[in-house]
């Protein structure tokens, strides 16, 4: 009877756990909360998917934009809607028995040159495809996100195992998990095609958002989402059907072929912050108006020092002393300011992980 219990409780104690997402920085949230996303940077259905001018014309029409990226022989990043070239280039060859030099040859752009293009001028979806090195090509986006500082680029996956990744080795970038209805997942085994088609990896890897295919959702899949993760679709082909999604209460739309009425059509929700929160925000402040202060106040004495010597820079040596006496000052001072700005940093850092924390 004990065992019993107790497997049920594990059981069902697993079973909610299936179910949760992961947290993230609001001031992030809001960089990917209520947008369309254009997926292969496909606005014009006269446009090829994923050349420059595709993505220079999501840029113009500030539209975010939604790819994918693979991993070619000599493991580079490019980006490509599909692996088989003859798809959309008319060769016949794969990404993944290609190398760069010849994938660049035909016109195809890589990772580094996308992000590049895009800076951040509109929010960019990086969907990983599963290669025969997934670490290694979760490691190349996750390093090129990181050296361009930029917030406003992501990730996603249909492997939880590369979502997973990004939760273990970058939890700053934002990370989501695409997914289906479970008939769809052929290939899979009966348990994992009813896992990855119900969202039920989202306690290992705990996305931030999700993006589901435009099909009836289960109520496992409706129970998922209401744990805190950003809500997506995919992919939207009308006008007609984006408004009908913006209804149903979706927060992030793929569309393809066309532009919408509006690009941003939601915003998150106001959150009333603690009297805690309010406090130290507070704090803050009163520190960095000291530091201004007193940062006024050595301009001043500076002016002053200037003013009072005058008289002596006819002298040659006595205004290089002077000079040194100056720079050792301002030393001083950035000193000081240095200081000033790593407890601000450090006060601000409280700050957001308390608001975090209540989110």
């Amino acid at each position: 009877m004990l065992f019993t219990i107790v497997t049920v409780i594990c059981v069902t104690v697993y079973f909610l756990l299936m179910f949760t997402g992961g947290k993230s920085w609001r001031d992030i949230r809001e960089l990917f909360y209520g947008n369309y996303y254009a997926e292969d940077a496909l606005i014009n259905e006269t446009d090829t998917p994923n050349t420059p001018q595709a993505v220079q014309n999501c840029i113009d029409n500030n539209i975010g934009i939604k790819t994918e990226v693979y991993l070619t022989k000599d493991r580079r990043a490019v980006i490509s809607t599909y692996n088989d070239l003859s798809k959309e280039y008319g060769i016949d060859k794969k990404i993944s028995e290609s190398t760069l030099e010849e994938l660049e040859a035909a016109g195809i752009l890589t990772l580094t040159q996308l992000i590049e293009m895009v800076g951040d001028k509109v929010p960019l979806i990086l969907e990983l495809k599963v290669s025969d090195d997934n670490e290694a090509l979760c490691q190349m986006v996750g390093d090129s996100i990181k050296a361009s500082e930029l917030k406003n680029i992501a990730v996603c996956s249909f492997h939880p195992g590369i979502v997973t990744w990004f939760r273990d080795n970058a939890k700053n970038i934002f990370r989501g998990i695409v997914s289906a209805p479970a008939k769809e997942f052929k290939s899979l085994s009966k348990l994992n095609r009813w896992m990855a088609g119900n969202l039920g990896n989202n306690g290992a890897c705990r996305p931030n958002f999700t993006l589901y295919r435009n099909r009836p959702h289960s109520i496992f899949v409706k129970w998922a989402l209401v744990s805190g993760v950003l809500n997506g679709v995919w992919t939207i082909e009308t006008a007609e059907e984006g408004k009908k999604k913006e209804a149903e209460g979706k927060e992030m739309i793929v569309v393809r072929g066309f532009m919408p009425e509006t690009v941003h059509f939601k915003d998150l929700p106001k959150v009333e912050k603690t009297p805690q929160q309010l406090e130290a925000e507070r704090k803050a402040a009163e520190k960095q108006a000291r530091y201004e202060a007193q940062k006024a106040e050595r301009q001043r004495s500076i002016a002053e020092i200037l003013a009072d010597d005058d008289e002596e820079f006819g002298n040659e040596d006595s205004f290089d002393e002077f000079k040194e006496e100056v720079a050792e000052f301002v030393n001083e001072v950035k000193e000081e300011a240095a200081e000033i700005a790593v407890e601000i940093k450090e006060e601000l850092e409280e700050i957001r992980e308390k608001i975090i924390s209540k989110e």
